[in-house]
């Protein structure tokens, strides 16, 4: 039997196609005889003892079973086969093409039967077969005919009489075209009927046919709500009256409700546009802005509470309105209509002209409305959140409104102040009340910090502008909200919530934003610098301590605006308007405050920026003491103001690309940055400084030769920068960087200037020509030059230096050549050539002796 099994196993995995595992066929045959053996010894007898016998070692210790063994073929896992993506159903515009194509002869015949109805008309009028009377009571009785033969098939039990798209709906739109004709005929044709009845009965046409649609579908529907839309205009003759307001909204209403019971997204979309088309028509009444306003509300809370849910708002769908939900338009449709119908109509609200103070006032009173309505009427509605954001809007235009304050001003400044508060106080409140059970706590955290800051700031502007709030009032109402954001941060913080956190952010921000605006209009604008440094140190202290992260950011922000302040208005203020020890008190103060922030941000990375700043304003102090001992206006020596700028700014750089060497990661770069910035800055300044030099135009010479500003001008820069360039920079990027060749340049620059203030005084500019000794005086100065490069090259052993001297050489060669022996002539002549001869031998020996031994140096070791 064992063997019978073994060659049994052996036999199946042949036949699978793989060689007999002769192992596992030996293990089990060991088994087997082992299971065999054990069977064969004595049964022990019963033990009157469990335990004792469980502790009994004489009986051989029996192997447990193996788990049952699979003889039969390895079945490898087949791959699911991937889930198949449901289809979805047929768009409302396939659905209704199919059962076009699919009833398009009915229809046919309902247009034939319209048409049969008109040409009858036609006919009866062209002949004059029947009074006009008679023949619109004809039409009439036809169309109701029709009408009832409609309503008697679609009760017949047959399922092609109950669809949309079936014999009864055609016959219903026929009659309803037919008693709208008969409707208007009746008016325009032959003036049977005017004024009020010629309305009632075209408006009862259409309104009956919206309330048809519910039983013959959605094409009665759409005729109705354009008939009954349309026919107003052609009825009145473009005069309106209030009355107007309530039918046009009475049919917009049951419009929305046959698409509440319904669900066709497009027929409240379609009343909805025809809707807010009337507005152009209305604005021809007489207060218009009262009316429209209450017409637009009317059609901004219908669109918000009837297509999805009915009052009040209840949508469970958190999703908002954007880009996939337009795709999807036929999920996201109440949402689609209630942000972009109400939106509109709101800011059309906001933006209808004012012609009195009862329509100001319900403009005013409508928008505050919407907003309590938008942020805790809705507070089931997520998906409605972006309303709170445009009503915020729409209330802005109407503060800043200049007819809004004067309006107001009518009745005092506690009307006014109406404005203020309410909307305040309710998106104020959104933070505490809104946010916490909302999906989007950070959006009405950001609302609460932003929408009552602006409110405050530009009413008491209006305010104040008009003379109805004085300034202690504007400054007390404005540290009213610092302190109330103030204390909303601390409510917030003491929840010790991630949004709690980030809404006592945006209040941080938004207290130090109104305390900007407070003290900014009261304090001059040299002192701007110093209120930018000082609240950038209080809310980089809070952000810091409570680890609020757009704090930092806009704490940075307070540092660029104080230094730009600073370099703009302060600056040029005290340098040449003020004594040395008020810009040195005024810039010192400056540095101090920048200490501070440094202080407080001395362990994290944002201290670039106080540290940036401060030394920034020493170059500032450093160039102001120079240019007030040096200058007395600064219009007659703009290039030397710019080159000690172009330093400053280039100590910066090298300052900043010293600390990123050191630095690593994001802190690396932002000092690279900045760098960079800063080296950008100077090489500007420099640049502006050489097209403004005295060569260029006819700025005087200020000093005697050669100690003058010239020399302080351009020699400090070059003194500057090759101090930073062996100081800063590694050797790796000394010899990346030649620097040798702008710094040969500018002394060149400056050799030129000196020379020609030797030769001509004050004035240098090349208006004046040249002189004889002053072009002799180049070609010496060229032949130091030379020398001077030449020696440095041997001494250094340094090819750039030497590429310098050889320049240098060529260029006094070439003016000997070209310019000095062309006005020279005998001994004069073939003395400077000789000279100019021995001088290049010596030179190029020099060289060659030099470069030589040092080839041969290198080649020994």
């Amino acid at each position: 039997m064992l063997k019978n099994r073994t060659s049994h196993l052996a036999q199946e995995e042949a036949e699978a196609g793989a060689a007999p595992d002769v192992k596992g066929v030996e293990e089990t045959r060991n088994e087997a005889v082992a299971i065999k053996e054990a069977s064969e010894q004595p049964t022990p007898p019963p033990s009157t003892a469990p335990e004792e016998a469980a502790e009994t070692p004489g009986w051989p210790y029996q192997r447990p079973m193996p788990a049952p063994l699979s003889f039969g073929k390895s079945k490898v896992e087949e791959p699911t086969a991937p889930k198949k993506r449901v289809k979805e159903g047929p768009s409302f515009f396939d659905r209704a093409l199919a059962n076009f194509k699919a009833n398009w002869v009915i229809w046919l015949a309902a247009l034939s039967l319209a048409l049969g109805g008109l040409y009858f008309i036609q006919y009866s009028i062209e002949n004059n077969l029947i009074p006009p009377s008679v023949r619109l009571a004809i039409a009439a009785l036809f169309g109701f005919a029709l009408l009832i033969f409609a309503n008697h098939l679609r009760s017949k039990p047959f399922a092609e009489l109950h669809g949309f798209y079936s014999v009864p709906a055609a016959f219903a739109g026929a009659a309803l075209a037919i008693l709208f004709g008969t409707a208007l005929a009746t008016h325009m044709l032959y003036g049977y009927t005017e004024g009020l009845l010629a309305f009632g009965s075209i408006a009862g046409v259409a309104v009956a046919a919206i309330g048809l649609g519910l039983r013959f579908g959605p094409i009665v529907s759409v005729v109705g709500v354009l008939g009954a839309f349309v026919s107003p205009l052609l009825v009145t003759g473009g005069t309106l009256s209030p009355t107007m307001i309530i039918y046009l909204l009475s049919v917009f209403l049951a419009a929305l409700l046959v698409e509440r019971v319904q669900k066709w997204i497009w027929l409240s979309a379609i009343a909805t546009v025809l809707a807010l088309l009337w507005i152009l028509p209305l604005l021809s009444l007489d207060g218009e802005g009262l009316w429209l306003s209450i017409y637009l509300s009317v059609i901004a809370l219908s669109v918000i509470c009837i297509p999805a849910f009915n009052l009040p708002p209840k949508w469970q769908d958190t999703s908002v309105l954007n880009v996939p939900n337009l795709l999807q338009l036929s999920k996201s449709y109440p949402t689609v209509l209630a942000v972009l119908g109400a939106g509109f109509s709101i800011l059309v609200i906001a933006y209808l002209p004012i012609n009195g103070q009862i329509e100001s006032i319900a403009q005013s009173t409508s928008l505050i409305l919407f907003a309590f309505f938008a942020i805790y009427i809705c507070t089931r509605a997520q998906n409605l959140d972006q309303l709170a954001a445009i009503i915020g809007f729409a209330l802005l235009v109407v503060i800043d409104d200049n007819n809004q304050s004067s309006l107001f001003s009518q009745s005092g400044a506690a009307a006014s102040l109406f404005l203020i508060i309410l909307p305040a106080i309710f998106y104020y409140a959104a933070a505490f009340v809104r946010a916490p059970s909302s999906a989007r706590p950070k959006y009405w955290m950001v609302l609460a910090a932003l929408f009552p800051t602006l409110f405050v700031m530009l009413q008491t502007s209006n305010l104040q502008r008009y003379n109805l709030l004085s300034n202690q009032g504007e400054l007390m109402a404005l540290m009213l909200l610092a302190f109330t954001y103030i204390a909303g941060m601390a409510a917030l913080l003491a929840r010790k919530t991630q949004r709690g956190k980030f809404g006592a952010d945006m209040f941080a921000i938004a207290a130090h934003l109104t305390a900007l605006t407070m003290l900014a209009s009261r304090i001059e604008a040299d002192w701007l610098p110093h209120l930018f440094a000082a609240l950038s140190i209080t809310l980089m202290g809070l952000a810091i301590r409570f680890d609020l992260k757009f704090s930092r950011y806009l704490a940075n922000g307070f540092v660029g605006m104080s230094l730009l302040s600073a370099a703009t208005l302060l600056y040029p203020e005290l340098l040449w308007d003020a004594s040395i020890g008020q810009m040195l008190t005024a810039l010192l103060s400056l540095v101090a405050l920048c200490a501070a922030g440094y202080a407080i941000t001395r362990n994290s990375k944002y201290r670039i920026g106080y540290e940036s700043y401060g030394l920034f304003l020493i170059a500032l102090i450093v160039a102001g003491f120079i240019l007030k001992m040096m200058q007395p206006r600064p219009d007659e020596f703009n290039f030397f103001s710019l080159s000690l700028m172009a330093c400053a700014a280039s100590i910066l750089a090298a300052t900043q690309y010293a600390y990123a060497v050191a630095s690593e990661g994001i802190l690396r770069k932002i000092r690279m940055s900045m760098a960079t910035f800063y080296a950008v800055i100077s090489g500007a300044n420099m640049l502006v400084s050489l097209l403004s030099a005295p060569l260029f135009g006819s700025v005087p010479i200020i000093g005697p030769f050669p100690l003058d500003n010239i020399m302080l001008a351009y020699g400090l820069p070059m003194l500057v920068i090759y101090g930073l360039y062996k100081t800063v920079l590694g050797e790796d990027l000394r010899e990346k960087m030649l620097v040798h060749y702008p710094l040969t340049g500018l002394a060149l620059f400056v050799m030129i200037q000196e020379v020609r203030h030797f030769w001509h005084g004050n004035l240098i500019s090349f208006e004046r020509g040249f002189v004889t000794g002053e072009l002799y005086t180049y070609t010496v100065m060229l032949m130091a030059l030379t020398f001077f490069f030449v020696g440095q090259a041997v001494l250094k052993k340094n090819e750039n230096l030497k590429r310098m001297g050889l320049i240098f050489a060529g260029c006094t060669a070439a003016k000997v050549f070209l310019v000095d022996t062309s006005g020279m002539e005998g001994i004069a002549r073939a003395t400077i050539m000789v000279l100019l001869g021995f001088s290049l031998a010596a030179i190029y020996w020099l060289l060659q002796v030099s470069f030589k031994s040092n080839e041969e140096t290198e080649g020994a070791s």
